[in-house]
């Protein structure tokens, strides 16, 4: 497993009951996460990977799926996202 995605799955788990499975198939509105715990979630990411998103970004549902936002982490990985902080 890809070091972004487990920190991506790490952090989900402070966001999500602990008794759903975590897949990159996973639809964050299937993850009961409602709109401001989704942006608190996507601020951690964040601070965790010192990136900033763009404000577009933030909106519910532009990342349909965990697999979603985890391949645009990855795209932004050699753009200064962190992966050893």
């Amino acid at each position: 497993m890809d070091q972004i995605q487990q920190r991506v799955e790490v952090l989900l788990r402070l966001f999500v009951k602990c008794d759903i499975s975590l897949e990159p198939e996973s639809v964050f509105t299937d993850l009961e996460m409602d709109s401001l715990t989704y942006i608190k979630f996507i601020v951690e990411v964040e601070r965790a990977l010192q990136l900033d998103f763009d404000p577009y970004l933030l909106v519910a549902g532009h990342f349909p799926t965990v697999g979603d936002l985890t391949a645009y982490l990855l795209s932004k990985n050699g753009e200064g996202c962190a992966t050893d902080a």
